[in-house]
């Protein structure tokens, strides 16, 4: 009785082995997505995208699938072979080696009007077989925050001015409403001009080209319904001066028109 026991299980793990010499290997694919821990309605999003093999053979002619959720909008992606069209990013990676991997990034602006959670997710696929299709899927849910109504309005008490004369500029940044806004920006530009601030302004010259003056004002936080002003002045020159202003913020932005503002100043005969 032993000896057959022993001769039975010897040809169990003969014809076991005989069944694994004749398979054929496949490729085991898998697929995984990332986005950030929340959103905010208006701002930019980046999703990440990774696709991987484990072997044990090469696999061959792999796609992947990318499937966008509403309201997202895709202004980037860092990975030529992939393209973006209705509502979904399709990518294709030829062959993918055993071991390797391949990850694209996906950047985009989730709309003012954008509702939450966001839903996306991903598949792969390839022209080689794959024991094991459980991770050839994959999703990510991210919370969305509403977002905020900044607002910008820029002005002088003139149009014009003598030549030499010195005419304030003013900039009203204003929190009109939906969510606290932190990490709020002013971004001034002066063309023909530069301006004059306060150090309580905290503006700083981020670039400078001939008659050409750009500024970064940092804000801090603002809550719905509050505003800051930066005063600044110009010293006028001979020609007209332009005057652009701009305001971000680290929340979404749910009504991005009013975010730029734009003035004017010209010079007259010069002052005696």
């Amino acid at each position: 009785m032993r000896v057959l026991a022993v001769s039975g299980a010897a040809v169990t793990m003969l014809l076991a082995s005989g069944a694994q010499a004749g398979a054929v290997p496949g490729a085991d694919l898998g697929v995984a997505v990332s986005g950030p821990a929340r959103a905010a309605a208006g701002a930019p999003m980046t999703y990440a995208m990774t696709v991987w093999n484990t072997g044990p053979v090469a696999s061959r002619a792999v796609a992947a699938t990318f499937a966008l959720p509403r309201g997202f909008a895709v202004i980037g992606l860092d990975a030529p072979s992939c393209t973006d069209r209705s509502r979904a990013v399709r990518c294709t990676f030829r062959d993918l080696a055993a071991g390797a991997a391949r990850t694209v990034r996906l950047q985009g602006v989730i709309a003012p009007e954008a509702r939450g959670p966001l839903h996306a997710s991903a598949r792969v696929r390839s022209a080689t077989a794959d024991p094991s299709r459980d991770n050839d899927t994959a999703a990510v849910t991210t919370p969305l925050t509403p977002g905020t109504d900044m607002a910008v309005r820029l002005t002088t008490p003139r149009r014009t001015a003598a030549r030499g004369a010195r005419t304030p500029l003013t900039a009203v940044v204003a929190n009109r409403g939906g969510a606290t806004a932190r990490r709020v920006t002013l971004y001034l530009g002066a063309h023909g001009a530069h301006l004059l601030t306060s150090p309580a302004d905290r503006c700083a010259a981020t670039r400078a080209s001939g008659r050409d003056q750009y500024l970064r004002c940092d804000l801090g936080t603002l809550t719905p319904g509050t505003s800051r002003t930066v005063r600044t002045a110009t010293q006028t020159g001979g020609g007209a001066q332009r005057f652009a202003a701009s305001v971000t913020s680290a929340a979404g932005e749910t009504a991005p028109a009013d975010n730029t503002a734009t003035a004017h100043l010209t010079s007259g005969p010069r002052t005696r």
